[in-house]
């Protein structure tokens, strides 16, 4: 068992005792590339990703593909 040392709280496994410690420190490890968000822990991060920047994947994704729309080009002659 691994103990808190600022609440006491017996936690069964080091991993999550150090997941538990942010609680107290209020580190944010985990931060996102498109923004300033940070997050306790990493499923939080991936939660976030999807939700706040569909946008900018959806812009980069018309940037990189060719437009639908083009117009012909004539034949050289």
């Amino acid at each position: 068992m691994y103990h808190c040392p600022f609440c006491d709280l017996q936690i069964p496994s080091r991993s999550r005792l150090v997941e538990h410690l942010v609680k107290h420190t209020k580190e944010k490890p985990f931060r996102c590339s498109f923004c300033a968000a940070g997050f306790t822990r990493r499923d939080a991060l991936n939660s976030h990703l999807p939700k706040h920047h569909a946008v900018i994947e959806r812009l980069h994704t018309s940037r990189c593909s060719p437009p639908t729309h083009a117009m012909p080009v004539p034949p050289l002659r």
